[in-house]
């Protein structure tokens, strides 16, 4: 890849990283950012994430997740250091679950990323919150009502058109990718429900911690070593997810989830963008169609 283009992916987070911290810590009328730029920042910073997952064409999936685990519990540890709090949190099953469900369903995506066109694989990511709305009648007792059912048909609708539409989409891979939704909608209901009893710091390092000591064993017997600008964009990919996880914990911290929430799906476009410049994708009509029923079912069924 050229030198011009390898420097435009390394972001300047010496002053990101410092204004999610100040806002962490700061009451809303001090805070440097928004909910909506926050919101914002988080989908750009998971964008280049993915970006990094697919310039690592040699380094296994499970091996990417490792190096992503280990770099958030390195930055994850120093957080919790200065704020001098406890890792360990009280809610151990569902941190636990949480953790397990979210590194089945990461590993998942991280397959789906690197077999699949970029696109497709974020936006069928996307599907989670209607895995986690349905989930939720079971697991937190929250109804769901019968117009969000037709508005989740839509996204049923649209993953027919982007996997009909789109032949470089395998069965297998569509599979995946719908598993891995699944899983992250589980995830998502296990942080709902340590809301206000554990603090995003600790669920964090939880998840990060507990991935990096389930992957570990596998990982390690099955080492590939990173060579050159391997290093570098496992390194981003690290830094790059923890800034997107705390500036998206402070979006819907700062704001009503239906005010934030539509700015998450910004990074299709980065992922469209991305696809076309590094990777020369492109996607046909038919299955952009597919992704745009898909995104407008999950906005129309995430609102009140």
């Amino acid at each position: 890849m050229p030198k011009k283009a390898t420097d435009e992916l390394i972001p300047d987070t010496s002053s990101l990283s410092k204004a999610v911290v100040a806002t962490s810590h700061q009451p809303q009328s001090a805070s440097r950012l928004t909910g909506v730029q926050a919101m914002l920042l988080s989908a750009f910073c998971f964008a280049l994430m993915n970006l990094c997952v697919r310039l690592l064409p040699r380094i296994p999936a499970h091996e990417a997740v490792f190096f992503r685990a280990l770099g958030m519990t390195l930055i994850g540890s120093a957080l919790l250091w200065q704020a001098k709090m406890a890792p360990l949190g009280k809610d151990h099953r569902s941190l636990v679950l949480r953790s397990i469900f979210g590194m089945m369903g990461l590993t998942s995506y991280f397959y789906t990323l690197k077999a699949m066109p970029l696109a497709s694989a974020v936006t069928l990511q996307y599907l989670s919150p209607v895995f986690s709305t349905v989930l939720a009648i079971k697991m937190l007792g929250e109804p769901v009502a019968l117009r969000r059912w037709g508005y989740f048909t839509l996204c049923l609708a649209g993953v027919v058109m982007v996997k009909g539409f789109d032949t470089r989409i395998a069965l297998p891979m569509l599979g995946l990718s719908l598993f891995s939704a699944f899983c992250s909608g589980i995830a998502y209901n296990h942080v709902r429900s340590m809301r206000g009893r554990e603090h995003p710091y600790v669920i964090l390092f939880y998840f990060s911690g507990l991935n990096l000591l389930l992957m570990a064993p596998y990982t390690l017997t099955h080492w590939v070593m990173p060579v050159g600008m391997e290093w570098l964009w496992l390194g981003l990919m690290g830094l790059l997810t923890h800034l997107a996880q705390l500036l998206l914990t402070l979006a819907l911290q700062s704001e009503k989830m239906a005010v934030v929430a539509p700015f998450n799906y910004t990074g299709l476009l980065y992922a469209l963008l991305f696809g076309w410049i590094f990777f020369g994708e492109t996607i046909g009509p038919l299955a952009l169609g597919g992704m745009a029923l898909i995104v407008l079912g999950v906005l129309l069924g995430g609102r009140k």
